[in-house]
């Protein structure tokens, strides 16, 4: 396996790095963002294979982000990773195309690896594009 890139977009640096850490234990390269905006330049010039992105944002929404990462058309992994409780972020967030939805909260980060394990069998490893359709079909766990 190679090592995979993932960008964090969090406003909350504590939980940020928390991520970052659980990421980088599974071998993972990380680079955290607070900042929208320089998130998203940073995905126009060096886009990663993973993005963890979170909903409440300092200037926007997670939703928003990821409506401009699909005007990108790069092919970014996205996990919504978010305390949002509500269905119509939930599933907003998948329709505009985030691979998967983690709620904030406990056993979050073993979700985390549970479906960046299906992203990596999905993807050949990331290194091919993801078939959302197959993806959300595809109820093995493992």
């Amino acid at each position: 396996m190679h090592r995979i890139n993932a960008f964090i977009l969090e406003d909350d640096r504590f939980y940020a790095q928390m991520i970052s850490t659980h990421l980088e234990r599974e071998g993972m390269v990380t680079r955290i963002f607070s900042n929208e905006q320089e998130c998203l330049s940073a995905l126009i010039s060096s886009p990663p294979q993973l993005l963890i992105l979170d909903h409440k944002l300092e200037n926007s929404t997670g939703l928003e982000i990821l409506e401009a990462i699909n005007t990108l058309q790069q092919g970014t992994n996205v996990i919504y990773l978010s305390a949002q409780e509500r269905y119509n972020v939930v599933l907003k967030a998948l329709k505009y195309g985030a691979a998967d939805y983690v709620e904030k909260g406990d056993g979050a980060f073993r979700q985390l690896n549970t479906i960046i394990n299906k992203l990596r069998k999905h993807t050949n490893d990331f290194n091919n594009p993801l078939n959302l359709n197959k993806y959300r079909l595809d109820t093995d766990l493992n």
